[in-house]
């Protein structure tokens, strides 16, 4: 069974804001495991972008793939995307030799969490800045805001939904992989 390690924030972890925590069978990442993938999920609530990737990563040479859906939070803590985007590609750095799929977080939305035009604005700059920071590396990119998903009122987190479409999404990319 190929084995994915996810690296993500609240949307990885599947927070939902009505109850804590989506049931396993709703995560993308759980539902990734359906798909025939060992799925590692490494989502934290309120993630940041890491300053330096555990080293250990590197001799990983059971992974088939390593997914990294990272900066949100720091948007959201008032980082720029260009700034998110220096994060980033510090972090990727330690991923160098891995097969890596870099996703560029849903869009923000207004809501509950979100209410400032520039954040919305600036989650949207993610995906370009992104896309050439994999490139560079030569890993492969996807932008999840192409795949319109829906979020909760929080104007952040995926819905049940959204999961299902992101999951379906992924499995996609990494069958090509």
């Amino acid at each position: 069974m190929k084995k994915i390690l996810c690296i993500g924030d609240s949307n990885t972890f599947g927070y939902d804001p009505e109850r804590g925590r989506y049931p396993a069978d709703v995560r993308w990442t759980a539902l990734l495991g359906k798909e025939g993938y060992n799925v590692i999920n490494n989502g934290q609530n309120g993630r940041t972008i890491p300053a330096a990737a555990d080293p250990s990563l590197r001799r990983r040479r059971d992974l088939f793939a390593v997914t990294v859906m990272l900066g949100t939070n720091d948007l959201l803590g008032g980082c720029t995307a260009a700034e998110a985007g220096e994060r980033l590609e510090r972090y990727l750095g330690g991923l160098s030799g891995l097969p890596v799929l870099v996703i560029s977080p849903p869009v923000l939305q207004y809501g509950d969490w979100v209410g400032s035009a520039y954040v919305i604005e600036e989650s949207r700059r993610l995906a370009g800045i992104y896309a050439k920071i994999a490139e560079r590396y030569g890993f492969r990119f996807a932008d999840s805001a192409a795949w319109h998903l829906s979020v909760t009122k929080d104007g952040v987190h995926l819905t049940a939904d959204g999961h299902r479409e992101f999951a379906r999404q992924t499995a996609g990319i990494l069958a090509g992989m």
